[in-house]
């Protein structure tokens, strides 16, 4: 069996997404580690992360799951042992570089704290994102472009899978794309749960903000392999990590490409770190070979033997 372990995103959030952690040791001993630096740099307790009022914000959605990333990942290794590879969607990097070695938890809340108060700062109302499903990659940058061409603020932000792009916009632009989409071929068109834009040129200044931190980071030894939301291919060294967590805000996230790339290294089994399962539902329509777990849907003392009998 070759696992690959893989951390959702924005729009994965949900109310009361730290509760499963409390009844777990690993998750508990996350939510201690977290809990100081987290009040320190936002002012609130960790227990509060997942209300309706905090998770309106794109700071602390982005710290919850964080948080809840690493201390799901750490209860699968922990079931499951050292996954092969590890994936991360946007945010979901940063988890995926605390359990890889990348990173300690308090230095991935600091960095993804400035991170996710940039892009506040940048989009403070108006955009959002949408993800469309039935559009090629090809056919989702050409909409883009018509969009752009007549005044609209919008761009593919990511490439799930060969029919789900998401696209990150303004409000306007957002309305066009909806209207103008099936015509195009979409099927459908859905905004997402998130409160900013994000995966375009118009983030650099994310990238300067949060690139010097990562650059400071210890270069540590033999991280576990993470694959690149910039490129697709598997990052082997802490410092090629790094510079993808520093870039990837900026740039669209090539998942579809991610997740071949995973396939083609021999992974067969998918286990998708709390919150959600979109990420393992995408992997089995893309690849309906793999065996594919939810951690949300999966009791922790049945890992293991679930690992297995999805590989049999």
């Amino acid at each position: 069996m070759k696992l690959a372990l893989l951390f959702p995103g924005q729009g994965a959030q949900h109310l009361g997404m730290l509760a499963p952690l409390r009844d777990d040791v690993a998750g508990q001993d996350t939510l201690a580690e977290a809990a100081s630096p987290i009040e320190e740099l936002t002012g609130v307790p960790i227990d509060s992360l997942d209300s309706p009022e905090l998770l309106a914000g794109t700071v602390r959605t982005q710290l919850a799951l964080l948080v809840v990333g690493v201390a799901s990942g750490r209860t699968i290794v922990r079931e499951l042992g050292r996954p092969y590879a590890l994936g991360g969607h946007s945010v979901g990097a940063f988890s995926a570089a605390v359990i890889a070695g990348v990173l300690t938890l308090n230095e991935a809340i600091r960095v993804v704290h400035v991170r996710a108060q940039t892009m506040a700062l940048l989009f403070p109302s108006g955009y959002a994102m949408a993800a469309t499903s039935g559009l090629s990659p090809r056919a989702a940058r050409r909409l883009a472009q018509e969009i752009r061409a007549t005044g609209g603020d919008l761009w593919v932000a990511n490439v799930n899978s060969d029919d789900q792009t998401v696209f990150a916009g303004n409000d306007e632009a957002l309305e066009e794309l909806v209207t103008r989409a099936a015509d195009a071929g979409a099927r459908r068109v859905q905004r997402l749960a998130v409160s900013v834009a994000s995966h375009g040129p118009a983030l650099a200044p994310v990238v300067d903000a949060i690139a010097p931190m990562l650059a400071a980071v210890e270069d540590r030894p033999d991280p576990l392999p993470c694959s690149s939301n910039v490129t697709g291919r598997l990052l082997r060294s802490a410092a090629a990590v790094r510079e993808d967590l520093a870039r990837l805000t900026a740039e669209p996230v090539q998942w579809r490409d991610s997740v071949a790339i995973l396939v083609e290294s021999g992974i067969d089994v998918f286990v998708q770190a709390r919150p959600g399962r979109t990420l393992v539902d995408l992997a089995a329509r893309q690849h309906p070979d793999l065996a594919v777990i939810a951690a949300c849907d999966t009791p922790i003392a049945k890992l293991a033997a679930c690992a297995v009998r999805r590989r049999i």
